[in-house]
């Protein structure tokens, strides 16, 4: 249902909005009171294109909006969902036209900008234009039958109809695409082949990857790592100008403090904490340092190690989720041509259980319409 038209500066029309309720509505007017300004701005809605000329004179453009009821907004909202675009709210769709008198413009559904090919897609679920020189979808049987089809109740069997024939259609697709030569088909399982077992030699993993990253970092760069682990020990504990050294005369006043002053007592036992913290600190670090392998042969490992991610990633990357999905690709692909005769047969099962299926299904809507004519297409 259109429940509210809105035309600005549209030829002659400065600003005008029409609302519609339920039940036959009626516009009659004098000749060139502007009734057919209000079927060309439908026209806009509906996606024909706009001529800047229209805008009224004066001003930099013209708008058109219309706001639709929707009863069932299911198909509405399939076209917009095949569109990107977010489902109709409590079956409310809004239209909006801008055409410039610079030229161009832009169309909008529900506040979101669109191309005008939708506009004519949803123009189909929602206006049909009588007049002696306008196109009728009347005229079409297609429509006719459909109009038949809904006032009889077929929609469910309808449906149940058009899932099969989809269903079918997807297996001949399918038996289509695995019925093609055979030609080269050793030498496309060789290459597969070798694609998985590439990969698989390597076992690369998430985790894997980024330990041999950071410890090649680590290794790489172990004299500097040396260097700048013992400067923190040395500043920490091992120097005569150290923390702990600096520490020392204060934790000794402390002691000395706190028995002549009782509130020094924390300060006592603040002094020592940082101390033991600073020692810990040490020996951490020391521990760390001690534990790092030069062993040249480890470096080697890693080098090999990381040249293979980096080959595979060369290859099929750029990143290691690319490589597990090609080595996934090349395997599901691979099977499909070693199992290639068994899903041919399967698909070819399928078509034929559901090429019977339609039969059936055609022969109860054609005795539902009274009509002694399957529907089209089963035979396809």
């Amino acid at each position: 249902m259109l429940t509210l038209l809105h035309v600005k500066n549209l030829a002659l029309v400065e600003d005008a909005s029409i609302e519609f309720g339920p039940g036959l509505n009626v516009v009659t007017g004098e000749t060139g009171a502007g009734k057919s300004l209000l079927i060309g701005a439908l026209y806009l809605l509906l996606g024909e294109r706009a001529s800047p000329a229209s805008v009224r004179s004066g001003a930099p453009q013209a708008l058109v909006e219309a706001r639709f009821a929707l009863a069932d907004p299911a198909p509405v909202d399939a076209l917009l969902a095949d569109a990107g675009l977010d489902p109709c709210i409590d079956g409310e769709l809004l239209l909006r036209r801008v055409v410039r008198a610079s030229g161009g413009g832009q169309a909008y559904v529900n506040d979101a900008p669109v191309t005008l090919p939708l506009l004519k897609r949803l123009g189909a679920h929602l206006v049909d234009l009588h007049g002696p020189h306008d196109h009728q979808s009347l005229f079409h049987p297609s429509a006719q039958l459909a109009l038949l089809d809904a006032y009889a109740g077929l929609s469910a069997p309808l449906a149940g109809y058009a899932a099969a024939y989809a269903e079918r259609q997807s297996w001949l697709d399918r038996l289509e695409e695995l019925s093609g030569p055979d030609d080269g088909l050793a030498d496309q399982i060789d290459l597969l082949s070798w694609r998985v077992r590439e990969i698989d030699e390597v076992a690369p993993s998430a985790d894997d990857e980024a330990q041999v990253r950071a410890e090649h970092e680590t290794l790489g760069h172990l004299q500097r790592v040396l260097e700048l682990g013992q400067t923190v020990v040395q500043a920490v504990s091992e120097s005569d100008a150290s923390a702990l050294a600096t520490l020392a005369p204060a934790l000794k006043a402390a002691e000395e403090l706190s028995r002549l002053l009782p509130d020094a007592a924390e300060w006592s036992s603040a002094l020592h904490s940082h101390a033991n913290g600073l020692a810990a600190l040490s020996l951490s670090v020391q521990r760390a340092l001690s534990a790092l392998d030069a062993d040249p042969e480890r470096l080697d490992f890693l080098d090999s190690r990381l040249a293979a991610y980096d080959r595979l990633e060369r290859k099929y990357g750029p990143a290691l989720a690319d490589v597990l999905a090609a080595r996934d690709e090349a395997a599901r692909r691979l099977d499909e041509l070693r199992s290639r005769d068994e899903l041919r047969a399967t698909a070819r099962r399928e078509a034929d259980r559901l090429t019977a299926r339609l039969r059936e299904l055609g022969a109860a809507l054609s005795a539902a319409r009274g009509d002694p004519n399957p529907p089209p297409g089963e035979g396809h």
